[in-house]
């Protein structure tokens, strides 16, 4: 099989921890939100694991993966397949503190 093309915008925070604003990954399939983590993990160092997933491994909840508009918790979450023509964006939101 040829691997994907899979195309990310970064948003907030993260285009500075990415230093840049999009890049296209090839990836092998089956694609998945968890596989397409995984590559950014790999090609940008270990460090991003910590930036992405919290202690217990789940999406930190400071990330926000978007699939055409969608949250990945919409469909099959982490595993929820990515086939090449969808849009995708990683936000990376800022912690509020209450008052």
């Amino acid at each position: 099989m040829r691997a994907v093309e899979i195309r990310i915008q970064y948003i907030g925070p993260l285009r500075q921890i990415m230093t840049c604003k999009e890049e296209t990954l090839q990836v092998e399939p089956p694609v998945t939100v968890r596989t397409v983590l995984n590559c950014l993990i790999q090609g940008h160092g270990g460090r991003l694991k910590n930036v992405f997933y919290n202690r217990q491994g789940w999406l930190d909840s400071s990330i926000l993966f978007v699939i055409d508009g969608q949250r990945p918790e919409a469909r099959e979450g982490l595993d929820t397949p990515i086939f090449g023509d969808e849009e995708i964006q990683i936000v990376m939101g800022i912690p509020m503190s209450g008052s």
